[in-house]
């Protein structure tokens, strides 16, 4: 279904719009699983002479291609046409026609209060990022990537966790429990530490449960503030498309 101008107020529009910002978000992840299954980045295991204490650092360390700031930031900018789709049709829902000032967020309260449904404004009005609540935040990060990325390239730097990982099949494990684990979230430099644990006895082998993979992080301060150095899939993926699909864009349901 395509509705156009003269359609019924609905919200298949900003929906259409998060399925769009979730598509990138794939097309990403499937191009970035092919840099992790390459080993791109490549990471060299080493053992303290106590054997207690095991560490990854980091290797090759390649330039990022600009590939990845493009496809992230068309997904920022759908989930900000999908809350600007959001404010046109809670306007024409209350009878009223959009016009270049019917966008969220709510640039001043003009834009409109008073044109949408005075519930569906509260609605508005409590996420704004002026309000420093968790959803507010979330509002606030997207508007910040999508401005961001429409003026230059998203800043966007290499990092590495570790992972527990399934022991390949026919294998044994040789390790003994991991007791305590560390991760650094800083950008993935040669040379550099990025992960480490220890063991309650000496072992002086590869722990065939342990990986260090690859991620991105967005480096731009609004996200850094309200959510740190996350994985930028983590940061779509779990953070802002699930919540503006399940669980915000449903509350204007009502007003349609």
């Amino acid at each position: 279904m395509n509705p156009g101008a003269d359609a019924k107020p609905s919200l298949l529009g900003p929906f259409a719009k998060v399925a769009r910002a979730e598509a990138h978000l794939r097309t990403f992840e499937a191009n970035w699983q092919r840099i992790i299954d390459d080993n791109t980045y490549t990471f060299v295991h080493e053992v303290n002479a106590d054997g207690l204490s095991h560490r990854y650092r980091a290797v090759d360390v390649p330039e990022l291609d600009d590939r990845w700031a493009l496809v992230l930031a068309d997904c920022a900018y759908n989930l900000g046409a999908a809350l600007d789709h959001l404010a046109h049709e809670l306007v024409r829902a209350h009878g009223g026609v959009p016009n270049d000032d019917t966008v969220f967020p709510v640039r001043a309260v003009g834009n409109l209060a008073g044109r949408i449904d005075d519930d569906a404004f509260r609605l508005v009005d409590e996420v704004q990022p002026g309000a420093q609540t968790d959803e507010g935040n979330r509002i606030d990060v997207i508007d910040a990537i999508d401005r961001v990325s429409r003026g230059r390239l998203l800043t966007l730097v290499p990092a590495a966790t570790g992972h527990i990982v399934a022991v390949p099949r026919g294998k044994q494990n040789p390790a003994p429990q991991i007791h305590e684990v560390w991760t650094s979230d800083r950008t993935l430099e040669p040379g550099k530490t990025v992960h480490g644990y220890t063991y309650n006895e000496p072992y002086f082998g590869s722990d065939l449960s342990v990986k260090v993979l690859p991620h991105l992080v967005l480096a731009e301060p609004a996200v850094v503030d309200h959510f740190g150095r996350v994985d930028v899939a983590v940061l779509f993926g779990d953070k802002l498309i699930p919540w503006l699909r399940e669980q915000y864009l449903p509350r204007f349901e009502p007003f349609f």
